[in-house]
């Protein structure tokens, strides 16, 4: 994630000026909201599955998973709202000085749902070491993204909005890969790539 938002900022500045990273730099941390409170709400699990996992309480580890989904919905809900009312809280937040294109906020907005669906596995699989699959997917995000945000940058009249879609592609993998590895790792199959 760090070598994806460093490199986002490189080429938004490259390729649509330092304002556009200004905005660009805004928009994330608007959403960022999100991603801190459902941190906050969802970090006890991190200790509580390892705990669950090494006690071989699936049933448990289910419900808790069950939960958190609620958690990320509830925090998609919210992260719809945040777009609805983004015009208003930013001329609170930083006034006319900086104009945040709609496009960048949608991004965002969508790249902060990927990541918000995704962190309930991530805390699951953190908390039971069973990371090679995010290891996999990180590499291969990061190999995928400069080619990708380039040619999104070159080739369509995204704007800035088109770096962020990169970000989106090479993190969609993990809404489908994640869920899979989760029911893996409870039955388990996690071999392979899964474990």
């Amino acid at each position: 994630l760090i070598v994806i938002y460093q490199f986002s900022n490189l080429i938004i500045s490259n390729f649509y000026g330092a304002e556009m990273v200004t905005a660009y730099n805004i928009a994330q941390k608007y959403f960022w909201i999100v991603i801190v409170l459902l941190n906050i709400l969802m970090g006890p699990f991190w200790s509580a599955f390892t705990e669950a996992y090494f006690k071989n309480d699936y049933n448990w580890i289910k419900s808790a998973m069950t939960k958190l989904r609620w958690v990320s919905f509830c925090g998609v809900g919210l992260i719809v709202l945040m777009v609805l009312v983004s015009g208003s809280f930013y001329k609170i937040w930083i006034g006319d000085q900086v104009t945040v294109p709609l496009s960048i906020t949608v991004a965002q907005a969508i790249l902060t749902i990927v990541n918000t669906l995704t962190m309930p596995y991530m805390f699951l699989m953190n908390g039971t070491g069973k990371i090679f699959l995010q290891t996999l997917i990180s590499v291969f995000g990061i190999l995928l993204f400069l080619p990708l945000a380039f040619f999104f940058a070159k080739a369509t009249n995204w704007g800035p909005g088109g770096i962020i879609a990169a970000s989106v592609i090479c993190n969609l993998p993990m809404l489908v890969l994640y869920p899979v590895h989760f029911y893996k790792t409870l039955t388990g199959k996690n071999t392979g790539i899964w474990r």
